[in-house]
C-alpha cells in the first residue's frame, strides 16, 4: 500500500476501489487479492497507460474503409461493363481484397453541375447539361446512379451519395432522396421501379457539394459566401429529411469556411466532410523529381498525418464546446469523403503510384481508425485508373498500385476493436515544413527551469472568456508522468489547474494593455526535450478596431506612389501606374498580359506590418477585360512565404466594369509573424494552366486591423538564479475555437493495433516513417516493456487481459526505394511474409526497414481467466 500511495496509482479490484492518501474500501481476505493489488500497481508503476476494460472496446469503424467511383466514364474506369449492363467481375474482386465498404458517387468536382435526373432511365441518355467540367463532355452517362446501385449491391458496400451546390434545390434533392429511398408507391419510386429496382435502395449517407468554397472552375456557378452556402444546406437538409428522416447529411466545412460554418450548422448537420491531401511542398510535374527529392517529399507529407490527427481533434473539441452544438454533439462525426498524398510530380516515375504515396495511405488509416477523431466514413480518392487510381488497367492484365496492398493488408490483419497504443520513441530530427504547431520545447544546455504565462497582449480590449484546459507538460521521450506545475492564478473562476484540470479568465474592455493572468513554472533537466499540451478556448465579444489603412498610398495617387509600389513584372506581363483609368479619372494600378505560355503571377506588391493571431479586412475596386473565364485577384501572404499564411481575395473574370473586392485574413500564430504582403495574383484559366492576355486595373487598395491580437502563453527558460536566458511565445489562430496544440516533433515508428472480441488475437500494424535506417522496435503486451535504448521504439498495447501473444503471421510491405513502384520484383513495392522470434511471449522486439509498412498477427498463448494465473505471471 506504501507503494501505491508513492505511485498515485487507482487500483480496481472486485472487491472494490482503493484511492490513495483516503480510506480503503476493499478488504483483502486472501493472498490472491494481494497479489491482485500488487500486480495492478506494478503494471501502474511500469508504464502509466490508463487500462481499458475489455467490454469497453469500441469497435473499428467499417465505414473508414471506403473509396470513390466516378460517373464521368461509361465503364467507371474500369468497375462498369457498359455492354453487358453489370460489374466487371475482377475488379469486384479487387475492390473486396481490400475490404472497400463504401462507394461515393459520382466523384470530386464533377458534382458541380451534376444532374441526378439525366443519370436514370432508358438508353440513350440525355446530351450533357451546360456547365459541366469538361471530364463529362465524353461521357454518355452509361455508368449512371442504378449501375452504381448494382456495384454497390455486388460488393456489398454502402453508398454515399453526393448532390450539386450549383444545381440541387430543395424540392430537387427531394425528389433525389425520394428516387433512391421512397417506396415504389411515390412518384419517384415509381420511376425507380420502372427502371427496374422496385425495393427503396436505402441510401443513408448524403453530402451537399464538393469543395464548394473554391467554386466550380469558372463554369458558371457564382461561388457562395459561407452564409449563402449554409442557408442552402439548411433548406436542402430539411426538404431531404421530411422524405426520410433516417439520412445523415453532411455538409462542406473545410478551409477556409469551417470556423464560420460549424455555428451556422450546428442544427442541422450531421457530419462535417474535411478533405484530407497531405500536400507535395512545391514538387510540379517539371520541377524537382528523383529518389533524393522523393525523400524529402515524402518526409514532409508523412509527417502531416500528425497534422491532420490534430486538426480532426481541434475540430471536435470546437464542437463539443461551443453552445451552438447544444444536445446534437455527440451525433456529430467528421467525414474524410477524399484523401490521398498530393503530388504531381510525374517525371521518371509517377510518385502518386509509389511506396511513398502507400505509407501516407496507411498512416491515414492509423488517424481514422482513432475513436478519439470521431470519424464517420472515409473515402480513398479513387479507386481505379483516372489521375490516382489503386488499381491501374482495364483487362486481365490489372496492377495493383501500391496503395490497394495497403487496403490489402488491413483487410487481412486488422481486427475488429481498436486497442490504443503507447509509443515511446526517437523523433523525425527536422522541424515539420509549414507546420508551425508541431516542434518540440528545446530549452537551453544551462536551462534548470520552464516558466509560463497567459499573457493578454497590448492593445486588446476584450469580452468574454479565456480558458485553458488540460494543461500537459512531460518529457518527450519518457512516459513517467506530468511535471509538477503550480499557477499563480489571477483573473480565475472555477477549477484549480494543477498539471491538469481547467482555468477560467472572464475579461472586460477594462482589461487593455499587456495584462499577465497566470504564471506557473516547472524544474527540468537541461539536457531534456519536452513536450507541451494543452487545450484553449475563447468565447465573447472582440471590439471591432478598423485601423487606418496599413497601405501607404493605397490609391496610387500622387508622386511618391512608385517608391512604395513594387512594380517589377515577369516576362509577358507589364505592371504600372496608370493616370487617368483609376475610378473618377484618378491614377490605378494597371497589369497588362500579353503572354502563350503559363503565367504564375504573384506581382504589384507592397508589404506592411502585422500582429500576430490577428485578424485584418483587405478592401479594393478591381476592373478587367479579359477572354472570357480568365481571372485575376488579389492576394496576401506572410513576407516569409505562403505556407505560413497565404490568402487570395475573390477574382474579377472576363469583361467586368468596376467591382468590390473585400476579403478578411488572420496572421500567422508565431511571433515572427511580423508583416504581410499584397499583390495581384494570376492562377491560370479555369484554375488550370493556360496562356492569359488582356488587362486588369485595381484601385483603392485598404488593409485595416479589424480584430485584437489573440491571448497567448509566453514559455520562458531560466537558470538556475531564476534569470530568463531564452524565451518564445505560442499563439493560436482561431478564435472561438479549442486548439490543441502539439509542441512535439513526428514519431518516426506509428502503430495502430486491434483486437478480436475475445482478445484472442491482435493485429498490428507499424510504419517506420525514416527515409535512411532501420529502427528497431520492441512491442510488449502488458505495459511493463523497458527500452533498452533511446533508439529503441518501445509500442505498448494498452488495456489488455491476456499477456503472452505469440507472432503467427507478419509482413512487410516495402521497396528498394521510397519512390518505387509496385511489381513482382524484389526491388519494387510489394508484400512479403516472413517470420518473427517468439521471446518470451510477451515481447516482440523486430528490426523495420527503412520507408517500410509492417503487419503482424498475434493469438494469445495464455489468457488467465483465474485470480492464481495473475500470481504465477508475476512470478515468472
Amino acid at each position: 500500500m506504501y507503494c501505491a500511495r508513492l505511485l498515485g496509482v487507482i487500483v480496481k479490484t472486485k472487491a472494490g476501489i482503493w484511492k490513495p492518501g483516503k480510506r480503503i474500501h476493499m478488504q483483502l481476505r486472501s493472498k490472491v487479492g494481494i497479489i491482485r493489488v500488487l500486480a495492478a500497481v506494478l503494471l501502474a508503476a511500469a508504464v502509466p497507460f490508463a487500462a481499458t476494460d475489455a467490454a469497453e472496446r469500441i469497435p473499428v469503424n467499417p465505414l473508414l474503409f471506403g473509396n470513390n467511383l466516378l460517373c464521368y466514364s461509361d465503364n467507371g474506369f474500369g468497375i462498369w461493363d457498359p455492354q453487358r449492363r453489370c460489374p466487371v467481375e475482377p475488379m469486384l474482386d479487387l475492390a473486396c481484397k481490400a475490404g472497400i465498404t463504401l462507394w461515393r458517387y459520382p466523384g470530386g468536382c464533377i458534382l458541380h453541375h451534376f444532374q441526378w435526373k439525366s443519370f436514370i432511365g432508358p438508353l440513350p441518355r440525355p446530351a450533357n447539361a451546360a456547365g459541366e467540367l469538361a471530364e463529362a463532355t465524353h461521357c454518355k452517362r452509361l455508368f449512371g446512379i442504378d449501375e452504381f446501385m448494382k456495384v454497390c449491391k455486388a460488393s456489398k458496400a454502402e453508398a454515399i451519395i453526393g448532390l450539386s451546390y450549383w444545381e440541387s434545390t430543395p424540392e430537387d434533392a427531394a425528389a433525389e432522396v425520394e428516387y433512391f429511398n421512397g417506396p415504389a408507391s411515390s412518384k419517384w419510386g415509381k420511376r425507380r421501379a420502372a427502371n427496374g429496382h422496385a425495393e427503396p435502395y436505402g441510401v443513408k449517407y448524403w453530402e451537399f457539394g464538393n469543395e464548394t468554397y473554391h467554386g466550380d472552375h469558372g463554369y458558371g456557378g457564382k461561388t457562395p459566401s459561407v452564409q449563402e452556402y449554409c442557408d442552402k444546406f439548411i433548406a436542402v437538409s430539411r426538404a431531404m429529411k421530411k422524405v426520410d428522416p433516417s439520412i445523415r447529411l453532411g455538409a462542406i466545412a473545410d478551409a477556409p469556411w469551417i470556423w464560420d460554418a460549424l455555428p451556422a450548422l450546428a442544427k442541422d448537420v450531421d457530419f462535417v466532410i474535411i478533405h484530407a491531401y497531405a500536400s507535395d511542398p512545391g514538387y510540379t510535374r517539371e520541377g524537382k523529381y528523383g529518389e533524393a527529392e522523393a525523400k524529402k517529399a515524402f518526409s514532409t507529407m508523412l509527417s502531416q498525418t500528425e497534422w491532420f490527427d490534430t486538426y480532426f481533434k481541434k475540430i471536435m473539441y470546437y464542437i463539443q464546446e461551443h453552445p451552438a452544438f447544444s444536445g446534437r454533439r455527440d451525433r456529430i462525426k467528421l467525414g474524410i469523403t477524399e484523401y490521398n498524398a498530393s503530388t504531381l510530380v510525374e517525371k521518371e516515375r509517377p510518385w502518386r503510384f509509389t511506396l511513398g504515396e502507400a505509407l501516407v495511405v496507411g498512416d491515414f488509416l492509423r488517424v481514422f481508425t482513432d475513436p478519439r477523431n470521431h470519424i464517420g466514413l472515409a473515402n480513398y480518392w479513387n479507386f481505379a485508373n483516372e489521375f490516382w487510381g489503386q488499381i491501374a488497367g482495364f483487362g486481365p492484365a490489372y496492377r495493383k498500385n501500391p496503395a490497394q496492398l495497403v487496403f490489402e493488408i488491413y483487410k487481412q490483419y486488422f481486427q475488429k476493436y481498436y486497442i490504443e497504443t503507447g509509443v515511446i520513441g526517437p523523433l523525425q530530427d527536422k522541424e515539420v515544413d509549414s507546420k508551425p504547431e508541431v516542434k518540440p520545447i528545446m530549452p537551453p544546455p544551462a536551462c534548470s527551469k520552464i516558466g509560463f504565462q497567459v499573457i493578454l497582449p497590448g492593445e486588446a480590449r476584450r469580452e468574454g472568456r479565456l480558458s485553458f484546459k488540460n494543461f500537459c507538460l512531460t518529457e518527450e521521450n519518457s512516459l513517467t508522468g506530468e511535471l509538477p506545475l503550480n499557477w499563480k492564478l489571477d483573473h480565475v473562476s472555477g477549477e484549480r489547474l494543477g498539471s491538469k484540470g481547467r482555468m477560467d479568465f472572464y475579461l472586460s474592455q477594462a482589461d487593455a494593455g499587456k495584462v499577465v493572468l497566470a504564471e506557473a513554472a516547472a524544474a527540468i533537466s537541461g539536457e531534456s526535450k519536452y513536450a507541451l499540451f494543452y487545450d484553449y478556448l475563447t468565447s465573447g465579444i472582440l471590439k471591432e478596431i478598423h485601423s487606418d489603412n496599413l497601405l501607404k498610398s493605397g490609391d496610387f495617387e500622387g508622386s511618391e506612389a512608385g517608391k512604395y509600389w513594387d512594380l517589377r513584372a515577369p516576362k509577358g506581363v507589364s505592371i504600372s501606374l496608370s493616370s487617368g483609368e483609376g475610378l473618377y479619372c484618378s491614377t490605378a494600378l494597371r497589369m497588362d498580359l500579353n503572354s502563350e505560355s503559363d503565367i504564375n503571377i504573384y506581382h504589384g506588391s507592397q508589404t506592411f506590418t502585422t500582429f500576430p493571431g490577428t485578424t485584418y479586412e483587405l478592401t479594393a475596386m478591381m476592373r478587367s477585360d479579359l477572354p472570357e473565364k480568365q481571372e485575376v485577384g488579389l492576394s496576401v501572404q506572410d513576407t516569409r512565404g505562403y505556407r505560413t499564411m497565404y490568402r487570395i481575395s475573390p477574382f474579377v473574370t472576363g469583361k467586368s466594369d468596376w467591382t468590390p473586392i473585400r476579403m478578411e485574413f488572420t496572421t500567422a500564430s508565431d511571433d515572427g509573424a511580423k508583416s504581410c504582403a499584397v499583390f495581384l495574383r494570376h492562377l491560370g484559366v479555369n484554375g488550370k494552366p493556360g496562356s492569359i492576355s488582356g488587362t486588369v486595373w485595381v484601385d483603392d487598395i485598404c488593409i485595416r486591423q479589424i480584430g485584437n491580437p489573440l491571448p497567448y502563453l509566453a514559455v520562458k527558460y531560466l537558470d538556475a538564479d531564476d534569470h530568463i536566458i531564452g524565451q518564445e511565445a505560442v499563439f493560436h489562430q482561431n478564435v472561438a475555437t479549442w486548439t490543441p496544440v502539439t509542441r512535439r516533433g513526428v514519431r518516426i515508428i506509428t502503430a495502430n493495433a486491434s483486437c478480436s472480441a475475445d482478445e484472442k488475437k491482435i493485429g498490428l500494424i507499424l510504419i517506420n516513417k525514416d527515409m535512411e535506417r532501420s529502427q528497431p522496435v520492441r512491442i510488449c503486451f502488458d505495459n511493463v516493456g523497458r527500452r533498452n535504448s533511446s533508439k529503441e521504439t518501445l509500442v505498448a498495447l494498452k488495456g489488455l487481459t491476456c499477456k503472452r501473444y505469440l507472432p503467427v503471421k507478419a509482413s512487410i510491405l516495402n521497396g528498394s526505394r521510397i519512390d518505387a513502384l509496385s511489381g513482382p520484383g524484389p526491388d519494387d513495392v510489394n508484400i512479403r511474409s516472413f517470420a518473427l522470434p517468439s521471446n518470451d511471449n510477451r515481447e516482440v522486439v523486430i528490426n523495420m526497414p527503412k520507408h517500410s509498412l509492417i503487419a503482424l498477427l498475434f493469438e494469445a498463448n495464455s489468457c488467465p481467466d483465474k485470480e492464481e494465473d495473475i500470481g504465477l505471471m508475476l512470478k515468472k
